[in-house]
């Protein structure tokens, strides 16, 4: 059983309290229905209170059956999975899990289609089919479960709501330019980076690079589902790659990112820092070192602290650091002890974050 897209964080058994999570569980198939009802039964936080083999079935049962958690599979006769995402988060905004066989690495389009669409995350099922006795597939299932539980989700229509009619300031006119912007994001960092992106310009004059946590395999397709709908070009990071503007980096699967002496992003294949590979903390730090008051933070939505010390680096050295506000975050974990650690000088939603970070390089034009 592979990972699902956003990798896990910290301990998720931690996020939910030890009240029951009500699960909806949705799929054509009997079997699998069958499979998932038993191999939940054993976990005591988790009560599925309904099965449905017909998606359209399933969303007029919402109201009264009132889920924590939906799970759905993606290709269903009738109304498909992802019809049901989109209906579901129109109507009755419900954390989604998406399992089926249809969201490996190779159909990226199905993965990012389905987390645009409102999603918080996708979980591949084995495509050798479910096994009632596969233990550590349900245990692995049951953590991802209750990390959905903890998450907050809007209706499609609300994401825009967020950004108000001027934009975060971000302190006096600085004569000082800004030449790289880093941004970290894990749990609903995808629809974030996505919101943030598509409010820069085609001209924004600064190169960007950002590290999202997700499950090897699946960065490939992040880049190309942010690249389409962008106006600035979205790639992967490569060894010895001299940022410039007009561009937005990713690190790579995997890998460490960090920012050298000389200004370029090298890739490293070093062990884990506190777990996690790529770290945000690692990459953040190197920028507060090579770039000091010159570059600018952004801390998205996202479990645990990874970042938040590497933020706070990026702040003592002079750089301005924004982190996403507890009301548009999915998961106000990390953004939160940011806050708290005295790393963030201003919060906002991802569309409030980009409109700042294009009123800063302005007023910094203006000055010089």
């Amino acid at each position: 059983m592979k990972d699902s897209p956003m990798n896990r964080e910290d301990n998720p058994d931690q996020l939910q309290e030890k009240s029951v999570i009500r699960v909806m569980l949705v799929d054509d198939s009997l079997l699998t229905l069958t499979v998932l009802k038993r191999g939940l039964a054993g976990f005591a936080d988790i009560q599925i209170v309904a099965t449905e083999r017909d998606a359209r079935a399933a969303f007029e049962a919402i109201p009264a059956v009132r889920p924590d958690v939906i799970c759905t599979d993606l290709n269903m006769p009738g109304m498909d999975g992802l019809a049901f995402v989109k209906a579901v988060m129109a109507n009755y905004p419900t954390p989604i899990l998406v399992i089926s066989v249809s969201v490996f690495p190779e159909d990226k389009h199905n993965v990012f289609s389905l987390l645009k669409a409102g999603a918080v995350d996708v979980y591949p099922k084995p495509k050798g089919g479910l096994s009632s006795n596969n233990q550590a597939l349900f245990v692995s299932l049951a953590r991802r479960i209750r990390v959905i539980a903890g998450v907050k989700v809007f209706g499609r229509s609300m994401i825009r709501s967020y950004s108000r009619q001027a934009p975060l300031r971000s302190g006096q006119p600085d004569q000082t330019p800004t030449e790289l912007v880093a941004i970290r994001a894990s749990t609903g960092g995808p629809m974030a980076l996505y919101e943030l992106f598509s409010r820069l310009p085609g001209q924004f004059p600064v190169p960007v690079v950002f590290v999202q946590h997700i499950a090897p395999g699946f960065g490939a397709g992040l880049i190309r589902w942010l690249d389409h709908d962008m106006a600035l070009s979205v790639t992967v990071a490569e060894d010895g790659d001299q940022p410039v503007p007009g561009k937005i980096y990713c690190a790579p699967d995997n890998k460490h990112l960090i920012l050298d002496r000389q200004g370029r992003l090298k890739v490293l294949d070093t062990p884990a820092v506190n777990g996690h590979r790529p770290s945000i903390t690692l990459f953040f730090e190197s920028v507060a070192e090579v770039l000091g008051n010159k570059a600018i933070g952004v801390l998205l939505t996202g479990m645990g602290d990874d970042g938040a010390l590497g933020l706070r680096a990026m702040h003592d050295r002079g750089a301005l650091c924004f982190a996403q506000d507890e009301a548009s975050s999915a998961i106000y974990g990390m953004p939160k002890v940011a806050v708290e650690i005295g790393a963030v000088d201003h919060q906002g939603s991802p569309v409030e974050i980009a409109d700042a970070l294009v009123a800063r390089i302005d007023q910094a034009a203006e000055t010089a």
